[in-house]
């Protein structure tokens, strides 16, 4: 939510001002042969000095206060250029997030950014870079060197980080959905029965947003379907669904408590399955091709009420017509009603004393029978 403000400030700041590349900026250019550096850090060469308007700083979240804060101008680069230059540069930092290439059109135009953070013991250094129209009529890219403490640069949320991510899985189980890529799993559980559940953390150092982006094309182009979605500083919610299986996806920005995304992913799945998961008397008979999936009983003084929930892949209609046949020889059908895709029978036996109910619906992937059975004495 954050990030969607800012933009729509940055748009209605280009709006009032016109194009923010008629502003004038300040530009140094630096020598092509010499290597510059800010303290110990390289700057690309060829780049300028430049001076940044500050709804920039906003829109990428850099911070300022306790740091050093420097920025350039590349008129022949992109902003993948300067990010995998510098990865290389720093390769004796630990590099402990990238912030992958988000983009957004404005009236003047599409922009584009991103950025690494690095850390080396209690000095960290980020680097952003931005393009678009909005620079330089869209000519080259602009980019952020940011030097300082490290609780400084990743705020003091994160400063007190008491968890690092693990450098590989922790545990270990069959996972119903694809990873998000170089994640690592945390906690893992897996409910058999109907239906199955999975509940797995997994951890990464990646932003939150790439992995919601990620988590979003993998599942849809796979034919899953968004049923609702919600969005904060304090973590991204998702849930989909195909066929009989649901998938809830929680992603969690780094926090005090954990310097890294976190990645809660609960699946459920009610395929059908292919042996009964309850047992006991049944009453009546059941249908051919179906398995019972619940059972439960009460007796009493005065009789017994037994219910059963069995599944079959048929259609509600074709079993509709099997329990009608059925329950016409020994027994008198008494009702029968239908709501939407759910059919309801009702019969009695000769004696009065004896009542049976079922409820056939349509389900995700099966067909659901429902038996209620009640017997009383005479």
């Amino acid at each position: 939510m954050r990030t969607e403000v800012l933009l729509i400030l940055l748009l209605l700041s280009i709006a009032l001002s016109g194009c923010a590349q008629e502003e004038p900026s300040e530009k140094t250019t630096q020598s092509p042969t010499s290597q510059v550096k800010v303290e110990d850090i390289p700057v690309y060469s060829g780049s300028e000095v430049y001076s940044a308007q500050s709804f920039f700083y906003q829109m990428m979240e850099i911070p300022l206060e306790g740091l050093s804060v420097h920025v350039y101008y590349l008129k022949e680069g992109s902003v993948k250029d300067i990010l995998e230059w510098y990865k290389g540069k720093l390769s004796d930092y630990e590099m402990v997030q990238e912030i992958k290439l988000s983009s957004v059109t404005t009236p003047q135009g599409s922009m584009e950014w991103g950025g690494i953070i690095f850390r080396k013991g209690d000095r960290g250094v980020g680097i952003w870079a931005i393009s678009g129209k909005s620079i330089e009529s869209g000519k080259g890219v602009m980019y952020y060197i940011v030097t300082g403490p490290w609780d400084k640069l990743m705020g003091e949320e994160v400063a007190t980080t008491t968890s690092k991510l693990p450098a590989s899985d922790q545990v270990a189980g069959d996972e119903p959905l694809k990873r998000y890529p170089g994640s690592v799993m945390q906690e893992y559980s897996f409910e058999e029965g109907f239906p199955s559940y999975y509940s797995i953390v997994y951890g990464t150092r990646d932003d939150a947003f790439a992995v919601e982006n990620w988590y979003r094309n993998e599942l849809q182009s796979g034919g899953w379907i968004l049923k609702e979605a919600d969005k904060s500083a304090e973590e991204i919610y998702m849930v989909l669904s195909k066929d009989s299986d649901e998938v809830e996806v929680t992603i969690i920005p780094p926090s005090q408590d954990t310097g890294y995304t976190e990645i809660y992913v609960y699946y459920s799945s009610s395929r059908l399955p292919s042996s009964d998961q309850a047992s006991g008397e049944e009453p009546i008979k059941r249908y051919s091709t179906s398995v019972m999936l619940s059972y439960s009983s009460i007796t009493y003084g005065g009789g017994k009420t037994i219910y059963i929930t069995y599944g079959t892949t048929d259609d509600v209609n074709t079993v509709l017509n099997w329990y009608r046949t059925f329950l016409s020889k020994d027994w008198q059908i008494v009702a029968e009603q239908t709501y939407a895709e759910t059919k309801t029978i009702t019969a009695i036996k000769s004696d009065g004393n004896t009542v049976v109910t079922v409820t056939i619906s349509a389900e995700d992937g099966y067909t659901e029978i429902e038996v209620q059975f009640q017997q009383t004495t005479g």
